[in-house]
């Protein structure tokens, strides 16, 4: 940690940076502590969740407090990561504010449909909820033909292995890691994302950008970006039959899909577009420069 601290350090006294705008633990450590150093520099952190494992043990708000207080401006991915964060650390809301993620707009275009669903999310966790999604899909199996999962992490084998159990190997296919997300979108008629918490997905505005429509738990910010039953369906998380029928829903109306699919592209056109989210990034900056 120590050699991480001076790296830091170094790095910003001999670039003479403005700002360094901070990313996830453990650099929020690491550069709270170089901003002792670098008085000439302004901090700014984005806090990405609504919930970490920290939270779970009271010494590590002793330190998240000590380690926010270097830092000009909290961003917020959005307003129910601020206010978990703001319970969290009540002493920081003077300089907590919420700006949405952003994604950049290309042409949306349906490719040869291959997949039902598709799911992209990271493994390490079960966060994601890709363990409710299998039992929900063993389910409905009838009416299922092809899921793909995107993703890599240390749980991998042992979902398969889940997944393998239930007998779904025909139905599942993990595909790991990929660079042709946009490519996997367009062969797809629904985006899922169960996850158990949230702060604001970027792989939904993704999918959202591509006219898919959506199917997503009330959790974190995902509310802000769907609304139940005009840009997506919202079920609560860990409850494999609303999951399920929600999933039965979407495959059976092609229509009404397609009608959450062109809304919600609207509102990431008008609200998540990657112009929006610099424009408010460099106001923040400028601000505080300034």
């Amino acid at each position: 940690m120590l050699s991480f601290f001076l790296i830091y350090s170094k790095l910003i006294k001999q670039n003479k940076y403005d700002i360094v705008h901070v990313h996830l633990f453990p650099a929020q450590y690491f550069c709270s502590l170089a901003s002792l150093f670098t008085k000439d520099t302004k901090f700014i952190f984005t806090e990405h969740n609504s919930f970490n494992r920290r939270r779970n043990y009271v010494i590590f708000r002793i330190f998240d407090y000590i380690s926010y207080l270097p830092y000009a401006k909290i961003v917020c991915v959005s307003n129910m990561t601020k206010n978990d964060l703001i319970n969290w650390i009540p002493t920081i809301s003077n300089k907590a504010l919420t700006i949405y993620n952003g994604i950049p707009l290309e042409d949306k275009k349906e490719d040869n449909i291959k997949y039902d669903l598709i799911l992209v999310g990271s493994m390490r966790s079960n966060v994601k909820g890709i363990d409710i999604l299998l039992k929900s899909i063993k389910s409905i199996e009838d009416h299922i033909n092809k899921v793909a999962i995107v993703g890599d992490g240390i749980l991998k084998d042992e979902l398969i292995n889940l997944r393998n159990n239930l007998g779904l190997e025909d139905k599942v296919d993990f595909l790991g890691n990929r660079k042709d997300i946009n490519n996997l979108l367009e062969q797809s008629k629904i985006f899922i994302l169960p996850s158990r918490w949230e702060g604001l997905p970027v792989s939904i505005l993704e999918a959202m950008s591509k006219a898919k429509p959506i199917i997503a738990t009330k959790v974190g910010g995902i509310p802000e970006i769907l609304e139940d039953g005009k840009t997506g369906l919202l079920v609560e998380p860990e409850n494999e039959i609303d999951l399920a029928k929600a999933i039965k829903e979407l495959l059976n109306n092609y229509d009404y899909a397609k009608k959450l699919g062109e809304t919600g592209y609207n509102v990431v056109k008008n609200k998540f577009s990657i112009e929006i989210y610099s424009d408010n990034l460099y106001k923040l900056y400028n601000d505080l420069i300034n």
